[in-house]
């Protein structure tokens, strides 16, 4: 997975750096929010560690504007901050994210809940293709039963479902 790291202080980037790239993902990282936003532009991202308090546009703020950017491609986002109260948990849920973890960091913890949003954004991307497919299927499905229709003498009237040749019409 490539996993965007946001945080304004570089040691604890570095250091989730560390855990993220020891479970075998990408990390590109950004200091703001608004460098953030400009990664999301530039970069597939399939996980998102948002900090809270940064300056600038705060991690709320910064969540809320992915998900009006990327309203079609959502990833997870994972909040880390040291604020535990309710009210930065509710808000963090409330802008989009669908995590949130406690500073100062557990690497244990972390790298736990990045296996937990790595299953459902797998699953996702599966439901996703499956989704496609099966459009691309009734694409056929109706082009096949256009061809049918030219090919048959008969016509079927949706009402009593009885046959009729095309001359009777």
């Amino acid at each position: 997975m490539k996993i965007l790291v946001i945080d304004d202080s570089k040691a604890i980037r570095m250091l989730i750096r560390e855990c993220v790239t020891a479970m075998g993902h990408e990390v590109i990282d950004a200091a703001t929010g608004m460098e953030a936003l400009a990664c999301i532009q530039d970069h597939d991202v399939d996980l998102a560690l948002m900090d809270v308090e940064m300056p600038g546009i705060d991690g709320f703020e910064t969540t809320t504007r992915i998900r009006e950017l990327k309203k079609e491609d959502w990833f997870p986002i994972i909040f880390l901050s040291s604020k535990t109260d309710d009210d930065a948990f509710t808000r963090g849920i409330l802008a989009g994210g669908d995590a949130y973890l406690n500073k100062p960091i557990q690497p244990l913890r972390l790298q736990l809940q990045i296996t937990a949003m790595e299953r459902i954004y797998t699953m996702r991307r599966e439901l996703h293709r499956a989704h496609q497919q099966l459009l691309q299927a009734q694409q056929e499905l109706l082009r096949a039963n256009e061809e049918l229709k030219k090919l048959s003498p008969f016509s079927v009237r949706p009402a009593d479902r009885s046959c009729q040749p095309a001359s009777f019409r």
